[in-house]
């Protein structure tokens, strides 16, 4: 086995020619690292099964030592089998620890599914371990504002940072001017934090930005003709809107109710199942088919992430199906469409305050603004095709009367409703977004006041666009 060779297809993103040369070459040895890299790769293709397959035979031939286990508990998560990858993580902490990965992912899990004075207490063992990244004091400052005191602040290094220090101390001191109202510098630190951040990311942002504004829609319109074979048996219920614009809110409603609704987040299948299997290069191919193998495709990403075969009903708010409507309504006929709104400049900035490492255009400003207007124009369009199976839930009015908007959503969705559904103590919902914490917090109005200080911050800057400012 060429290691090099491996490695070279891995730094290329080579992942099929990995795996055929992979399978190849197991046929003419078997590599005691054979197992190992076969788990990788499968694990990149967001095939999890096979992944775990290939990580449980590496596990049993070799041993259980923290590096093979937290990459089978990162599988689990995948899978959403939390709790396996709950088991698995704290087993390492057995074996080691203060191994940084195990206590990573359990301060994660913890957050996820709201429990969030674990996940602080595990957060500081890593920190107490490890002082130098600022990583940890962000985490912790999300989960409380009293890491953002002066006392800690003043004792951060603020000298030869590394570049991922350079990021968080920006990020922490960004959060350290909202919250004193100066929201000047809160821009200024932002803008800088995402600066930094995209320094070795911009080819990335680049393909992601021209796949979700240009090449994605092309597809999608020279899909309208095709016809396709359908999965009439499912009724997913699918929460799209721009990042920050309460569809986790959303979702949490829809899946508190009475009926029994698997809930399974942001899974961001159709783009897994795109990008992996290269369906924009082969579009010609596939335009031409009869679409069975994309069909067959999503249905086993959906699998491979954890839906309940008995489940006919589900949830899966991943923004970007937005952008994939036209293909979700021919494979799931009768699929239901939630569109989440806010105010414009709300969304953005909201979108500029988190920091979400793989929506690579939510680092730029001026892409944000892009793909703003981009989700705008769709919806106006969406619109004028008259589309019965989607309702448009803006943030500001669930906020405002969330009984009557509440309701109303369960309407549309033939569900009943019940107060149980605003009720904020969900204990098996769990959520992996930005919004985490304010999804978990009992619903409040919004109040608009602070926007008319961020467009004048933003028209300075140079952002006139009246549809969003």
């Amino acid at each position: 086995m060429d290691q090099e060779k491996i490695t070279r297809f891995f730094n290329e993103g080579n992942y099929w020619e990995a795996l055929n040369y992979l399978k190849e070459n197991s046929k003419q040895e078997k590599h005691i690292l054979s197992d190992w890299y076969l788990g990788n790769v499968y694990f990149k293709l967001h095939q999890y099964s096979k992944a775990l397959e290939h990580i449980l035979n590496f596990i049993s031939v070799k041993k259980k030592d923290p590096l093979n286990l937290n990459f089978l508990g990162e599988i689990y998560l995948e899978m959403n089998h939390y709790k396996k990858a709950n088991e698995v993580f704290n087993e390492i902490i057995k074996i080691e620890p203060t191994n940084k990965a195990a206590l990573l992912n359990l301060a994660k899990i913890n957050l996820n599914i709201g429990n969030l004075e674990q996940s602080e207490n595990f957060y500081k063992t890593i920190f107490e371990n490890d002082q130098k990244n600022l990583s940890y004091i962000y985490s912790l400052s999300r989960i409380n504002n009293e890491y953002l005191s002066d006392e800690i602040l003043n004792k951060i290094e603020k000298k030869n940072l590394t570049y991922i220090n350079q990021i968080y101390l920006k990020l922490i001191l960004a959060r350290k001017f909202e919250l004193n109202k100066d929201y000047k510098k809160e821009i200024e630190n932002l803008s800088e934090a995402h600066r930094i951040y995209l320094l070795n990311k911009e080819k990335a942002l680049n393909q992601q930005f021209n796949f979700h504004s240009k090449l994605l829609p092309e597809f999608m319109d020279k899909l309208k003709s095709s016809k396709v074979n359908s999965f009439k048996g499912f009724k997913p219920i699918f929460i799209t809107g721009l990042p920050r614009s309460g569809t986790t809110l959303v979702e949490r409603i829809i899946v508190s109710g009475k009926k029994n609704i698997q809930s399974l987040g942001e899974t961001d299948v159709f783009d897994k199942v795109f990008f992996s299997n290269q369906i924009i290069k082969n579009q010609k191919n596939i335009l031409q088919s009869n679409f069975n193998f994309l069909i067959e495709k999503i249905l086993n990403q959906y699998k491979e992430q954890g839906l309940n075969n008995q489940n006919d009903l589900f949830t899966d708010k991943s923004i970007t199906n937005f952008l994939y409507i036209e293909l979700i309504n021919k494979i799931f006929p009768n699929a239901k469409f939630i569109y989440c709104s806010r105010n414009p400049l709300a969304n953005i900035i909201g979108i500029f305050r988190s920091f979400l490492p793989r929506v690579y255009w939510s680092h730029s400003l001026e892409k944000i603004f892009s793909i703003s207007e981009l989700y705008l124009n769709r919806l106006n369009n969406l619109k004028k095709d008259n589309l019965k199976n989607l309702l448009i839930i803006n943030l500001e009015d669930l906020t405002n009367d969330p009984i009557n908007v509440s309701k109303n959503l369960y309407k549309f969705l033939n569900l009943d409703w019940s107060k149980k559904c605003l009720e904020s103590n969900n204990k098996n919902l769990i959520i992996k977004t930005a919004s985490n914490l304010q999804a978990r917090n009992e619903i409040k109005k919004h109040d608009l006041d602070y926007i008319k200080s961020y467009s004048k911050i933003l028209k300075e800057l140079g952002f006139k666009n009246k549809l969003l400012i």
